[in-house]
């Protein structure tokens, strides 16, 4: 017997056939992440833990016949993270979906790792406590454990920062199979109230992609449900001055931390969005590309959306959103009332009322046909946003792409700027494949050859430019760390920089 087939027999003989699963159709569905456009192979099984103890006892026999473990909480992350290379075992978390503690008075939350932001939200809005960071369009399905493991940026709440400032403690199997609790709460039993007061492992396992453990329970602090929103647009001219002059006012709005979400949209991005997908709500039906008109474009130049929160009144909402108009308008941006912000569900924590909301990808013609999406995200300065519109539209004409299937935007966050391209392809045709291939093999050179950037997630798309870019000495170090805690290298191998 091989080494793969002796675990999965003793995997069934320790938590049941039932968890243990190894058909084809289920292999098949296993082996890559949800929006891939290139296909990997399959894994040998999947397993179904149900709880800490179950995943401990699957990265001891793992260990055992040095089988590789790919951990997945939704199978959703665009960076080629959960990509199948060589086999192994695919290990799903979402049967552990259950709340294990909610602490009002400390404001924190611990769940299992399996457990969809959908069903957070909903556990703790009864109580008046929200989400502050999650990721856009897939709230239904991607989990808690995935979040960190990926350091989510989120783009709802997108100024409250990324997923480190929220995360308070994890629980973690690591690949040597000990448990390792991080937090407060690992110190004389105390609750979940600080993560910092001595040194802390916490951020460790942020971005490590599966490389070093399996999260199994997260500590989320929990944020006040707001009382009033607001949305607001700002158009900015056209031309490079307008673009950076709404990067000055953004990054000014930022300072006074005046708005919980803010965005950019290209000229072609708003035209793209506002023809797919605004009369998407007023005119269902078959996508035209023909229909697209110069109306959009000729209106609106770059804009700048901003969604304005107050946990305490509409009174205090209402003097920020003054203050946001005065800052655009000293600028040079027109305020144009809330003509795209608003189709962003922020009122409901932007889950919709089954946790798949009214996103853009979901309505129009994307809701109707075999199209999928694929998109690069990066981190950088504000003013690198000027370079990235640069690049972006003649990349997607050299890739072949109707510009009405793509577009670029970013979002704006307390360090930085999340940049962001998206591409909308035929997933059934292989010549679409092909292009979408091509784009992304262009765009990742062209980005970090000519911009200040870092990627939002390494996966293993992005591995060789962090390899090869990443300090020596670090790099150096991270491999120590990943020899203690996963000495036999079966973490998700081949992930990142491990």
């Amino acid at each position: 017997m091989r080494g793969i087939e002796k675990a999965v027999s003793a995997l069934s003989r320790q938590l049941g056939h039932g968890r243990v699963r190894s058909d084809d159709y289920i292999r098949a569905a296993y082996s890559c992440e949800g929006m891939a456009a290139f296909p990997p192979g399959m894994p040998d099984a999947v397993v179904y833990p149900v709880s800490t103890e179950e995943v401990q006892t699957l990265v001891r026999v793992a260990n055992e016949y040095r089988v590789p473990l790919i951990p997945m909480g939704g199978r959703i992350a665009a960076f080629r993270m959960l990509e199948v290379e060589r086999g192994g075992i695919a290990v799903d978390l979402c049967e552990m979906n259950q709340v294990i503690d909610l602490d009002e008075e400390n404001q924190s939350i611990t769940v299992q790792a399996g457990m969809t932001d959908f069903m957070l939200d909903q556990a703790i809005r009864a109580k008046g406590f929200r989400l502050m960071v999650h990721p856009i369009g897939q709230a239904a399905v991607v989990c808690a454990g995935a979040e960190v493991a990926k350091h989510s940026l989120g783009i709802y709440g997108s100024m409250n920062g990324p997923q480190d400032r929220w995360v308070m403690g994890l629980k973690v199997v690591l690949g040597n199979g000990d448990v390792l609790q991080t937090g407060a709460s690992r110190v004389l039993g105390a609750p979940h109230f600080s993560r910092h007061h001595l040194p802390d492992l916490t951020g460790l396992f942020m971005a490590s992609e599966g490389g070093l453990g399996i999260i199994t329970e997260v500590t989320f602090r929990m944020g006040k449900l707001q009382e009033s929103i607001v949305f607001a647009d700002f158009n900015f001219s056209q031309d490079e001055e307008g673009l950076r002059s709404l990067c000055s006012a953004a990054n000014e709005i930022r300072s006074k931390e005046l708005v919980q979400q803010g965005l950019f949209w290209s000229p072609p991005s708003c035209q793209s969005w506002y023809e797919r997908n605004l009369r998407a709500y007023e005119e269902p039906g078959p996508y035209d590309p023909t229909s697209l008109g110069d109306t959009t474009y000729d209106r609106y130049g770059h804009l700048l959306s901003a969604v304005i929160e107050s946990v305490s009144s509409h009174e205090d909402a209402a003097l920020k959103e003054t203050e946001v108009k005065k800052i655009c308008a000293r600028h040079g941006g027109e305020y144009v009332g809330a003509s795209f912000s608003d189709v962003l569900p922020m009122d409901d924590g932007g889950y919709g009322k089954d946790g798949r909301e009214p996103h853009p990808y979901l309505m129009g013609e994307f809701g109707r046909s075999k199209l999928n999406w694929h998109y690069i995200w990066l981190q950088a300065p504000y003013d690198s946003l000027v370079e990235f519109d640069r690049l972006c539209p003649p990349l997607f004409e050299k890739a072949g792409f109707n510009p009405a299937v793509c577009y670029h935007a970013a979002y704006f966050t307390p360090y930085s700027a999340s940049l962001a391209a998206y591409v909308h392809y035929d997933a059934s045709d292989p010549a679409e494949r092909e292009r979408v291939r091509t784009w992304y093999e262009m765009i990742i050179k062209d980005c970090f050859d000519k911009l200040p950037a870092l990627p939002v997630n390494t996966g293993r798309a992005l591995r060789d430019y962090a390899l090869k870019r990443a300090d020596p000495e670090y790099l150096k170090y991270m491999g120590e760390v990943k020899k203690m805690f996963d000495p036999n290298g079966i973490m998700n191998p081949g992930v990142s920089i491990f």
